[in-house]
């Protein structure tokens, strides 16, 4: 079934974790798909923690993933920024989300 597969994405909330929990085999299929090679993005409307926040808190509930496969709201705020030709703009975090 994998090999018709080209990736996936997965919502973090609900799908991957629940707080700081993760959901039963949520870890062990990320990692079977990293085994396999199958590319994957987790993605999130999630805008209280930065993305390098997002990504600590995965690692530190067992995930072991890379910063780039989360995509958060802020970060795709960012990516449409850049196509853009990055004008000039200014984000305001709460302090606690950086």
């Amino acid at each position: 079934m994998l090999n018709d597969i080209q990736g996936f994405l997965f919502d973090l909330d609900g799908v991957l974790c629940i707080d700081n929990d993760p959901i039963d085999g949520a870890i062990d299929t990320i990692n079977e798909l990293q085994l396999k090679r199958v590319p994957f993005r987790i993605i999130t409307n999630y805008t209280i923690l930065s993305r390098k926040r997002l990504h600590s808190k995965l690692i530190n509930i067992g995930f072991d993933i890379e910063e780039n496969h989360i995509i958060s709201a802020a970060y795709a705020g960012v990516l449409w920024l850049r196509e853009l030709n990055n004008p000039t703009c200014q984000f305001y975090l709460n302090k606690d989300s950086i």
